[in-house]
């Protein structure tokens, strides 16, 4: 069996290290693959009922803004021990390019194939990270975007 963990960043309780540590996790447990997303309170939730209430939801222009709530981009002010949402951002691409840099996707998938015998098991976990991957250049479209966001409302 190839594991896939999942895991969310940007909660109040997320420690300056917890990049750093999930990184560490994810390779120190050998999993295949890996999900990596920004929490994303959905409208009619408690959670955003209250971050709405305190003022710290980035987009509530709905229906516009529900193209936004995609789980990789920031949405809420003041998370990740007040760091701006640039910089939630930043470091959540920062952990998926050194889980899905080519040497290790390489030995990911090596070692998927190795563990599991399974040659569908290991293209399916590699496929998983390329998603990872191929997401850089949305990343660096995001990061100009969030830029802009963060200097209109500091103006």
């Amino acid at each position: 069996i190839a594991v896939i963990g999942s895991f969310i960043f940007g909660t109040d309780s997320d420690s300056p290290n917890v990049f750093d540590d999930t990184v560490r996790f994810i390779e120190e447990s050998k999993m295949a693959a890996q999900n990596l997303s920004i929490i994303c309170p959905l409208p009619g939730t408690r959670l955003f009922n209250k971050l709405f209430q305190s003022g710290r939801l980035l987009h509530t222009n709905f229906p516009e803004d529900w193209g936004r709530y995609i789980f990789k981009e920031p949405m809420v002010l003041g998370l990740d021990n007040n760091s701006s949402p640039l910089d939630l951002y930043k470091k959540m691409r920062e952990a998926e390019h050194r889980l899905n840099n080519k040497p290790a996707l390489l030995k990911r998938t090596l070692r998927t194939l190795w563990e599991t015998r399974s040659l569908y098991a290991a293209v399916t976990a590699l496929a998983w990270n390329l998603g990872g991957s191929w997401r850089m250049r949305d990343y660096r479209d995001q990061i100009k975007q969030l830029k802009e966001e963060e200097m209109a409302r500091t103006a």
